[in-house]
């Protein structure tokens, strides 16, 4: 169809689309960075704001990745070696529903005996503390709160993280920016009830009885790479 500044779709719909027909034809390659947002100004002749809108779709959809302080890459979303594919994200979307995170916190802490002992490291060692509300066509479903260890994440951010699309993912965003794939895991399951602090999040009353969900990821080498604690109501079927 081609790009067309008369068209009634907004124009950073069409160029993302140009640049999706530009993956497929070859024009792009994985192994080297796509265009700069500036590029893509200049290219289409629009504002650097619709450039971005272009590109964060793309990535929302999982198409695209972006690496701070080195660019935006392709995502090779068939390849086999994906391990994460059965995570929330990929399942809520497989089923044609919609998947969003609301961050709530994102920060470095000390491990304490209980994380420690979950990831195998020494107590106060410096991990990644990552609180997010998880929600299924717009209804919040999950409160999760995820713990990795920085040394094999260095310099982690809170941007790495999308609100909707594949790269909401934790396992996503630790295989495409550090190697670190999902080989296995173990859970946990037992009753609780949601604390006064938690439960808005969740519009859930105080005291009502949840499911807290204890997860650890391992990697390749055996040794863990993820610690999650994931709360949710007793009554929510697999998916909300």
């Amino acid at each position: 169809m081609g790009f067309n500044r008369n068209s009634a779709i907004p124009l950073y719909k069409q160029i993302s689309r140009e640049i999706q027909d530009g993956i497929k034809k070859g024009e792009y390659t994985k192994d080297k960075a796509m265009p700069s947002e500036m590029e893509i100004q200049r290219k289409y002749k629009v504002s650097r704001v619709t450039a971005r809108k272009a590109y964060k779709q793309l990535v929302d959809q999982g198409i695209l990745r972006t690496i701070k302080g080195k660019g935006t890459y392709i995502n090779d979303l068939d390849a086999n070696d994906w391990t994460w594919m059965h995570s929330f994200t990929r399942e809520v979307i497989e089923m044609g529903r919609v998947p969003s995170t609301r961050i709530i916190e994102f920060k470095e802490i000390m491990a304490d005996e209980l994380i420690a002992q979950r990831l195998q490291v020494p107590v106060d060692e410096p991990c990644y503390y990552l609180k997010r509300i998880r929600f299924i066509d717009n209804k919040p479903v999950w409160l999760t709160k995820s713990y990795v260890p920085c040394s094999l994440a260095e310099n982690l951010t809170k941007e790495h993280f999308s609100i909707k699309g594949y790269a909401q993912s934790i396992f996503t965003i630790l295989e495409l920016n550090y190697g670190i794939k999902r080989k296995s895991g173990e859970d946990i399951s037992e009753a609780i009830s949601i604390s006064a602090k938690d439960a808005p999040l969740l519009n859930i009353e105080i005291n009502k009885p949840v499911i807290s969900k204890a997860f650890i990821a391992y990697g390749d080498n055996g040794k863990p790479i993820i610690y999650e604690n994931t709360i949710f109501e007793q009554s929510i079927s697999k998916w909300g």
